[in-house]
């Protein structure tokens, strides 16, 4: 192993934190985690309007809590089976929504932005082109953020 290499489960000193809970912490941006634990405690449905920088690609949309995020996931999946099917199917997919709250108990332990109406951009434009999907993706792998959608005029 490497001088500089991080090893996955010592500790570093005069602390109970592992060098590997550093590194995903330092992974994370903390202002963006800030923001998703805003939008995940609002209580009035917030969905803010934001674009994150994702390997080089440009990912736009608004942020939405874990909980609507998960709701709309099952209401997706109940749209795709029958009508007796429905409400157990979107219970099943919706469920993992319990997860998140209102309440500061979970603060800081957000590891995936969840975000409606978002559209993928690259050098050869917008996808898709007619409406924003449902998107969830992990923290650690944005690289910068800023706020607003970003629209493309016609």
């Amino acid at each position: 192993m490497e001088e500089n290499e991080i090893k996955p489960e010592t500790e570093l000193e005069h602390s109970n934190v592992t060098e590997a809970e550093l590194a995903h912490d330092l992974a994370r941006d903390w202002l963006l985690v800030d923001i998703i634990d805003m939008v995940n405690r609002s209580e009035d449905g917030m969905a803010l309007p934001i674009t994150l920088l994702i390997s080089g690609k440009i990912v736009s949309g608004k942020i939405i809590s874990g909980i609507e995020y998960f709701d709309k996931y099952g209401d997706y999946w109940a749209s795709w089976v029958e009508d007796e099917d429905k409400a157990r199917t979107k219970q099943a997919y919706g469920s993992p929504g319990k997860m998140y709250g209102t309440s500061d108990e979970n603060k800081g332990d957000a590891s995936f932005v969840h975000m409606q109406d978002v559209r993928f951009y690259d050098g050869s434009g917008q996808i898709p082109k007619n409406q924003g999907v449902l998107w969830r993706g992990k923290i650690a792998s944005v690289d910068g953020f800023s706020f607003g959608e970003l629209v493309i005029a016609d």
